[in-house]
Order: C-alpha cells, then structure tokens, then sequence
C-alpha cells in the first residue's frame, strides 16, 4: 500500500498509525520482559549459568535464520542544546547487512549508517539514501495519520 499510487493518503496515514502503535506494544513488551522470544533467551542463559552444552533449537537452520538480522537500527542516546551528541557508532550485525543509529529531536533527525565495504551485497550510500525517502514519506504521511487514543 505504500508505494501504490492508487491508495488514498489518509488509508495509508491510517495504516502509518497501525504499525507505529504495533511497533510501540512490541517494544514495551521487550523492554518488560515479555518479548515474543524472551522464553528461549532465558533458556539461553540458564544453559550457559549451569555450565550445559547449548539447547539444539538455536542449532536448528530455521531459528538460525530467524536470529538473521540483516538490519540493526538503535536511537542514538543523547541530545543535548539541539545538538547531536554521542561517541558512539551503529554496528553491523551480520556480514551482509546494515548498521543505522539515529535520533529524532524536534523537527529534525540525525543518523549514521554503516556496512562492510568488503560485502558486494550491500551498499551504504543507497541504503542510506533509501532512509532519507523513507523519511520524507514518513512527513508527507503525517498529516494523514490519526492521532492515537493510546497517546
């Protein structure tokens, strides 16, 4: 739907607030605990406190798969007097993939993004050209998108 001419403005600004408030439970969940996959996490941990050999699920191909982040974003920590500070970089996750921190502060946003240059799959200055679009949809939309009730 976002990239169809045909769709209406305001489905897709309501279609925005859809995935900003599915994107807000699923990060309140994890910061408390409760992500989908904290359960193997702490199966993880606990093999590892007790000193016992990895549980074979994180052996199996297709969780392997899932575990492939091909994209690894962060918000850059602080903001201070409007201005971006932070000694920090994004990193890679995997080899062929991309590093993207940023941080929002008023109007404005400010972000780094890196890759390996040695990866023929990947391509920094086109991923991050991408990101400046997407944010520029993202403004076009906003206007569109209903104010959730949550807030």
């Amino acid at each position: 739907a976002a990239v169809n001419p045909d769709v209406p403005l305001v489905q897709k600004g309501q279609l925005l607030r859809a995935a900003f408030d599915k994107h807000a439970k699923t990060a309140s969940e994890a910061v408390n605990g409760q992500g989908f996959d904290r359960h193997l996490f702490g199966l993880y941990c606990m093999a590892l406190e007790l000193g016992l050999s990895e549980p074979e699920i994180f052996n199996d191909p297709v969780y392997k798969e899932t575990r492939h982040f091909r994209v690894y974003t962060t918000q850059l920590p602080v903001v201070s007097e409007g201005r971006l500070i932070t000694g920090s970089a994004p990193w890679k996750s995997v080899k062929d993939g991309y590093g993207l921190a940023y941080r929002y502060y008023g109007d404005n946003c400010s972000y780094t993004a890196c890759a390996f240059n040695d990866c023929v799959e990947t391509d920094c200055h086109k991923f991050a050209s991408a990101f400046e679009e997407s944010l520029k949809d993202i403004r076009e939309l906003l206007p569109h998108t209903p104010i959730s009730s949550k807030l």
